[in-house]
């Protein structure tokens, strides 16, 4: 499960991947922390077998799989997190990822434990906070202000910026928050030169396999435009392109992707809507959305 990656650098090989970073042979920065309390309390034991003292955790965005483990490390052995500023807000108030995702105050199926991660103590992450040889690369798209890092040994660790080949097989529509952003971040990912590229699921990837992968992933965006442009050629509501979106990508609705999957497409309708692409209209009380 622990793999090294470098002279400094560690990975939690797992589902949802967390990264260390050796500061010296005793201290440890941790990057994200998985999905719950079980998550939290294996990186703890792994850190004491290890010996590490952890010095700080650096979440690099405000979904709970990535944030799961906050609360018991921070319970138990009082230590410092760290989030951008708009990340920051919604780890300290979890319920504002299920209300930004439903446009509203999230009903009963949206507030639980397997959604929502227990709240947590943040301190904004700014570049002076981390230790030499870790930095920070703004990769905002996905999420708000989501960050990933850059260690001395040349490893990136990458977020949700980027999705290992198998992870877009098995997820064909993931979350976009802000989709221009999101080709921004890719064509500056594009740009980097490192030893290698850790997405926080699927497969790590090298320099060498790096314009592959990202070509997959921007591939999967444009697939999701092109069906939304071709379902809007005639006037359509939201909640019947959602059911065509539903229907092309073999999803199964039930009130958890509907929520989810209907915020990501909002995103992507949002896009295309500011790129002149779609037009609304208004008739008789009911907005409909078509192709320009």
């Amino acid at each position: 499960m622990l793999e090294q990656l470098g002279s400094k650098t560690y990975l939690i090989n797992v589902t949802n991947k967390v990264g260390i970073f050796l500061i010296n042979e005793n201290d440890v920065v941790i990057i994200d922390t998985g999905f719950d309390d079980q998550a939290g309390q294996e990186i703890m034991d792994l850190c004491a077998t290890k010996k590490w003292h952890i010095k700080m955790i650096v979440n690099t965005h405000s979904h709970i799989d990535h944030i799961g483990g906050n609360n018991i490390i921070q319970k138990k052995i009082n230590v410092p997190i760290y989030a951008k500023k708009m990340e920051k807000a919604i780890i300290e108030n979890p319920e504002i990822t299920a209300a930004i995702a439903f446009g509203g105050y999230p009903h009963k199926y949206l507030r639980s434990d397997f959604l929502l991660a227990k709240e947590s103590n943040v301190l904004e992450l700014t570049p002076e906070i981390l230790p030499a040889g870790l930095e920070i690369i703004d990769l905002p798209g996905h999420n708000g202000n989501m960050v990933g890092f850059k260690t001395i040994d040349d490893i990136y660790f990458l977020a949700d910026a980027i999705g290992g080949e198998s992870t877009l097989k098995k997820y064909t529509i993931q979350f976009k928050y802000n989709v221009k952003e999101y080709f921004e971040t890719l064509d500056y990912i594009r740009t980097l030169k490192g030893k290698l590229f850790v997405p926080s699921h699927g497969e790590n990837f090298s320099q060498l396999e790096l314009d592959y992968i990202i070509k997959l992933n921007k591939d999967a965006s444009e697939d999701i435009i092109k069906n939304i442009k071709k379902i809007c050629r005639k006037k359509i509501t939201f909640e019947h392109i959602l059911k065509y979106i539903f229907k092309i990508y073999h999803i199964k609705m039930d009130f958890i992707q509907n929520t989810y999957i209907g915020a990501s497409i909002k995103c992507y309708l949002s896009y295309l809507l500011d790129q002149g692409e779609l037009e609304i209209n208004i008739e008789d009380n009911i907005l409909y959305w078509r192709t320009l």
